[in-house]
Formats: structure tokens, C-alpha cells, sequence
């Protein structure tokens, strides 16, 4: 797929990555992402696995079909794993359950590298987490959940600009877990706003059958890096309707602007306008609001109007109106309605998105979405002219963001190729890369010259399972599986300093029978006569 190389950008954009987004967030360089909007699995319990609406995904497929004629015509073929997606339909779905054993498993893998690499609040806040779930106060799901999560905003926080900006959409679910979180993470400061979003007007089932309030609510946690995180309310407000305009602008120039009137109406003292001052020979019945300079200013910028007995009143062209103030309190928004509607699990409107990334980015600046499903950020972010990267492990989510762009940038129908040359210009220019690989920092932090390779076992649950890597401190290390499970009984079976770690572990992992994540299975001598054989201890 042909993209564009943008300055000090470390890769083509915009970009779909077609991947577990940890491993991609781990490869982007520090300090370069403006804004970053997700909307995560909630700990729900339940597994979501719906197909796309009938006809949005007929639709699609016969896209499809055309795309690929064009871009054979045009630069080359669309890629092979989507059109796969084409003829061998997969659903978009997504699981949302943290308990099983090899969830829990991946979510003590995440705390021990938390703890080992972090030396902050947020390994005092896991260790406990993992005391309460080790005395079964919470469920081990939620610890595994918490883990997902912490590891994920940590490289988040790394990757934003010190002026950029995170918006955190969950519900009440696991809202209090998240906000301690990121108050952890990116600090109690930096918090800005917990924003409320009525999503609906018919909530889920009846309060009277379940014994509870309807939910018709959702809550986005807006937080900066820092106290430079850009914020710009205008840009996101509502513009006044043709009728409001009419009714507060009621009043017109010669040249045809509309401008506010007078305040009126009083009983007892007749007409009452807006303004009051001591000018031109008036005095003022109701005191004085303004020095006179600043009114005489006013007059001669003519922003000034004037009422009978030389009352004046202030002229505020419609123009100069930024439109309604917006409050924490989203309930303008409609859930998708109509052509918007794909089908889609846990999709957003479009003006959600809007909103926030008008509010905290400018034309230009890049806007990241690590869960990016139907691609409603990478859509609104297109819209707006801002630069994109999308994340997700389905390749629906690359097939939904090229089909709905060229919808909006060309107004694709059934067999309309594009023919103008300035359209294929600005088609090389918009249509998103796709990808399954993870990129690599091209800024990296200084590697130390030595680092620990260790091997972890588990011999009461996971028999003959060997958890290998690399760690500046193993002990440290091992302590994050305890915190997370101390019942498990995890004994640190090997740890040797190395100069060549990274082919170590690399070649360790591939030369054994993988288990789970980095786990192996083989018996502890073979394993440790192999990283002895290919280790180095000295440069």
C-alpha cells in the first residue's frame, strides 16, 4: 500500500497496524504522538462477537472488488491479507473476559515486568491489588485486567508529546480501577475532566426487572502529560442553529451582518438596554459598567449601537459567536444512528470523536487510537486533517477504515473507480498502510552493556513450563509473580549476566517448544546448558 513519508516521522502515515497493540506501542518513539483517544475492553465478563450489519458488509465486499482493480492499475496489489478477509469472512469480535487460566498467566507476566521496570506508586498500588486477590477480595480477572491496562498506559504516557493529551473511555465497570490508575500514571495533576456521555434514552433492560437504575451513560477520563497539554474549547463547540442565530442576532447592518439588539422589556422602567454608560450626553439611570474610553473605543470600532434618548447597547456580530459552551456533560451526542451504523460491537459516533480531537489537537498533529475496531478515530481524524495511526487485532478494522474513507474523500459507489489524475494524487495521499509488522524506535534509549537472561519456574501449576527473559533484576522480577500469585510458588531457577541478552533470549525462545507468551517447555539443565553454550559474558 503506497503512503506518504512525513517529516520526523519514524513511519509511513497513515498507518493501520494489524497487531496486539503492546508491542506497537513499545516500538513507537517517545514523545511523538499529539493525541491519544481509546476505548478499551471494559471487564465485562462476556465476549463480544457480532456481525457487521448485512448490507454495510455486501457493501464492502463489492468495495473491495473494485479497490483492487484500481490499485492494480495504480501502484500495485491491495494486500493479500485482506482480500482474504474478503473471501473468507471474519466477523469483527473481541474477548472481554480476564479469568482464565492462560489470561491470568499473561496478566502476571505484565505485573512482573511492571514491577521490575517501574519504580513508582503503581507497583505499591499491583503489589496491593495482588494481596487483595491473593486473600480473594477481588477476583484474579481483575487483576489480570488492571495489569492489560497499566502496562498499555505506561507506554501511552511515553509516547505523548509533553503537550499532548489522553481520553480514556470506559464505564462504571471498572471506572474507579482506571482512574486510580491514571492518576498513578500520568499524575493526580494532570487530570483535567471525567467526562459524562449519555450514550442513550433507552437504557439496557428494565430497573424494574433488574432491580437497579437504568445505565444510559458512559465515562471518558480526559487527562495531559503535562501542564502544557494543549486545549483549545472553541474549536469543539456546537455552532448556533440557523434559528438560534436568528433569534439572538436579530438586528442587521447595512452591510447585511447580523447583530444582537438591545435588552428590554421592563415594566416598570420601559426599555432597558443591554449596556449602560455616561457618553454622548447620557446618564445613566441604572449606573455605570464601563470607563468611558473603552466605550468611545467601542463606538468607533462600531461595535456600538444607539436607542432612542442616545441609550447604546453593544452590536456582537454572529461571527464572533464560538457557539454553545461545552460542559463535562455530554448529552448532545446520539449513539450511531442510520448510514453511519456498521454493525460493530462497541462502535462510537462519529461526532464523539469530533469533539475531542477538535478540542486537543491541531491540523497536522498526529492522533493515535490503539483499539481503533471500526475505525471511527481514524475516520474523524482524517476529516479533520490531522495525521493517524490505528491499532487493531482484526483486520476488519483496515478493511472498514479504507472502505469508509473512500467514501467520505470520493463518495465511492458500486464500480466508480476513480480516473482523475488529482483524485489518484490524493487517493497515494490518504489511503492508510497496512501492516502486521511492529515498528522499531528509530530514537532508542541507551541499552546497558549487560543485562541478567533468568528462568522462572512454576512447578505446581505448570509442570515442566519455563518462563525465560531478560531483566536488570531477576529477584525483582520473580517478586512481580509472587505479588500477582503467591500461591503459585514460582522458584527463580537461573539468572547469568550477558552482553548479547537480546540474541539470547531470542534464540532460546525459538530453539524450545513455546508454551505460552515466553514461556517454554523443557527441563531446567537443557535449558541452561543452551544459554551457556550462546551466551557472552564478556564484549
Amino acid at each position: 500500500m503506497i503512503g506518504i513519508r512525513m517529516p520526523k516521522s519514524q513511519f509511513y502515515l497513515p498507518t493501520i497496524f494489524c497487531h496486539d497493540n503492546l508491542p506497537v506501542l513499545e516500538g513507537i518513539d517517545s514523545e511523538t504522538i499529539d493525541l491519544i483517544y481509546l476505548d478499551p475492553p471494559f471487564n465485562k465478563n462476556e465476549d463480544f462477537n457480532r456481525p457487521l450489519d448485512k448490507k454495510f458488509k455486501e457493501e464492502i465486499v463489492e468495495f473491495l472488488n473494485d479497490f483492487n482493480v484500481f490499485n492494480a492499475q495504480h501502484g500495485g496489489e491491495i494486500c493479500d491479507e485482506i482480500l482474504k478477509w474478503r473471501d473468507d469472512y471474519a466477523q469483527p469480535s473481541f474477548e472481554d473476559t480476564w479469568d482464565s487460566d492462560d489470561n491470568v498467566r499473561q496478566g502476571l507476566d505484565w505485573i512482573a515486568k511492571i514491577i521490575d521496570e517501574q519504580k513508582d506508586c503503581i507497583v505499591s498500588y499491583l503489589e496491593g491489588l495482588g494481596l487483595l486477590a491473593n486473600k480473594k477480595c477481588i477476583a484474579k480477572g481483575y487483576l489480570s485486567y488492571i495489569a492489560f491496562m497499566a502496562v498499555r498506559l505506561i507506554e501511552m504516557k511515553r509516547i505523548l508529546k509533553p503537550t499532548g493529551s489522553i481520553y480514556l473511555h470506559c464505564d462504571s465497570t471498572m471506572s474507579h480501577h482506571i482512574k486510580m490508575l491514571m492518576d498513578m500514571i500520568f499524575g493526580e495533576p494532570n487530570f483535567r475532566n471525567e467526562i459524562i456521555w449519555k450514550r442513550t434514552n433507552n437504557p439496557k433492560g428494565s430497573q424494574y426487572k433488574a432491580k437497579k437504575y437504568g445505565i444510559m451513560t458512559d465515562t471518558i477520563f480526559y487527562y495531559v502529560k503535562s501542564d502544557r497539554g494543549f486545549f483549545d474549547i472553541d474549536a469543539a463547540k456546537n455552532p448556533l442553529s440557523a434559528k438560534e442565530l436568528k433569534e439572538k442576532y436579530h438586528e442587521q447592518d447595512e452591510l447585511g451582518r447580523f447583530y444582537e439588539g438591545p435588552i428590554v422589556r421592563s415594566e416598570s422602567m420601559g426599555v432597558r438596554p443591554n449596556l449602560t454608560y455616561a457618553y454622548k450626553g447620557f446618564t445613566p439611570t441604572w449606573g455605570w459598567r464601563m470607563e468611558k474610553d473603552k466605550l468611545m473605543a467601542l463606538d468607533k470600532a462600531g461595535d456600538l449601537g444607539w436607542r432612542e434618548k442616545g441609550t447604546p447597547y453593544r452590536k456582537l456580530r454572529a461571527k464572533q459567536d464560538k457557539g454553545h459552551p461545552i460542559y463535562n456533560l455530554w448529552d448532545d451526542i446520539s449513539r450511531v444512528q442510520g448510514h453511519e451504523w456498521t454493525g460493530y460491537p462497541t462502535q462510537k459516533p462519529i461526532k464523539l470523536l469530533e469533539r475531542i480531537i477538535q478540542a486537543s489537537s491541531k491540523e497536522g498533529d498526529l492522533v493515535l487510537d490503539p483499539f481503533c475496531g471500526c475505525a471511527t478515530t481514524c475516520i474523524a481524524a482524517h476529516k479533520l486533517k490531522r495525521r493517524y495511526i490505528g491499532i487493531d487485532i482484526s483486520k476488519a478494522a483496515y478493511v472498514i477504515t479504507i472502505y469508509r474513507i473512500f467514501k467520505e474523500e470520493f463518495g465511492w459507489a458500486s464500480g466508480n473507480l476513480i480516473t482523475n489524475d488529482e483524485k489518484i494524487t490524493t487517493y497515494k495521499r490518504v489511503v492508510p498502510r497496512f501492516t502486521n509488522q511492529t515498528p522499531e524506535r528509530d530514537v532508542k534509549e541507551p541499552l546497558p552493556k549487560k543485562k541478567y537472561i533468568y528462568l522462572i519456574s512454576n512447578h505446581k501449576l505448570m509442570p515442566g513450563e519455563l518462563k525465560v527473559g531478560q531483566s536488570n533484576n531477576p529477584e525483582r522480577r520473580k517478586g512481580g509473580y509472587d505479588t500477582g500469585d503467591s500461591s503459585r510458588g514460582y522458584k527463580l531457577e537461573f539468572m547469568e549476566e550477558y552482553t548479547n541478552y537480546n540474541e539470547v533470549e531470542k534464540r532460546t525462545l525459538a530453539h524450545f517448544p513455546r508454551a505460552k507468551g515466553e514461556w517454554i517447555k523443557a527441563e531446567v539443565q537443557e535449558v541452561k546448558d543452551f544459554i551457556k553454550s550462546i551466551g557472552k559474558t564478556k564484549a
